[in-house]
């Protein structure tokens, strides 16, 4: 299934532990991108859409644990943007038109919708 390759694509590629905000310069791998949270929140978008339709557990439980990654990655001021919280935290909000924080941003609450009406 699509939501299932999507998963186990995140996570090989990075995404899964840049949204666990351990990744730290210097690191080996790739550093986070900054259209990885609006790839994160299509994923729970999709899914979610699955889930309304068709209850599956382990799927559920996929969507829970990145929710729960976002939740853990959000900043104190309500800021969720995981390039820009590891990479280039002094850079936020610098250029909303090349920097697509407001992009990823709207996945992000388009996935909390679907989420909530999902899972409840």
């Amino acid at each position: 299934m699509a939501y299932t390759n999507n998963r186990s694509y995140e996570k090989s590629y990075g995404t899964w532990e840049a949204m666990r905000t351990k990744w730290k310069k210097g690191d080996s791998g790739l550093a986070p991108d900054i259209l990885w949270d609006s790839d994160v929140g299509k994923y729970i978008e999709a899914a979610s859409y699955v889930l309304y339709h068709e209850p599956n557990l382990k799927l559920e439980a996929a969507v829970n644990e990145v929710i729960d990654m976002i939740i853990k990655a959000q900043q104190e001021d309500g800021y969720i943007g995981i390039y820009h919280t590891l990479v280039e935290p002094g850079k936020r909000w610098s250029s909303l038109a090349h920097n697509l924080e407001l992009y990823g941003g709207g996945s992000i609450l388009e996935a909390a919708v679907t989420g909530h009406i999902a899972l409840g």
